[in-house]
């Protein structure tokens, strides 16, 4: 019985570190060098900064609502849900302070985002980004 324990104890703790790896890979142009915080980076989707850290502009870009990946972006670096957002930016438009991050699919955004350094936006994967786009960080 004590094997069997220690056995389920050692699964439980693999299953966990395979959960706890990266989800979440934000995205910039190869030319955007800086370094974001998860809470910076959380303030540039919510309409709360307009810029990169050292004052470029920054143009958020979400992946189409209803997604696994959006809702993903939303809980790990958002921490809310799809009706917290939602509610949120009714409210930011109802009183004239923002309006959302314009709505994409995946290839689209990395066309978006090679083409121009303004952009940023994320993915669950690293791979096949293109030259002209690279990771920014892993959350």
């Amino acid at each position: 019985m004590k094997k069997l324990s220690i056995c389920l104890m050692f699964t439980l703790c693999a299953l966990t570190s395979v959960h706890t790896r990266a989800d979440i890979h934000i995205i910039v142009h190869t030319s955007n060098q800086v370094d974001m915080s998860q809470a910076y980076i959380k303030r540039i989707f919510l309409g709360k900064v307009a810029h990169f850290p050292g004052g470029k502009p920054a143009i958020p870009v979400n992946i189409q609502a209803g997604t696994d990946l959006r809702k993903t972006f939303e809980r790990i670096i958002l921490n809310k849900s799809d009706a917290q957002v939602r509610s949120y930016w009714a409210k930011r438009i109802f009183t004239g302070k923002g309006i959302p991050p314009k709505e994409v699919n995946l290839l689209d955004l990395l066309t978006l985002i090679a083409s121009d350094p303004r952009f940023i936006g994320y993915t669950n994967e690293a791979a096949d980004l293109g030259p002209e786009v690279r990771v920014s960080g892993q959350y």
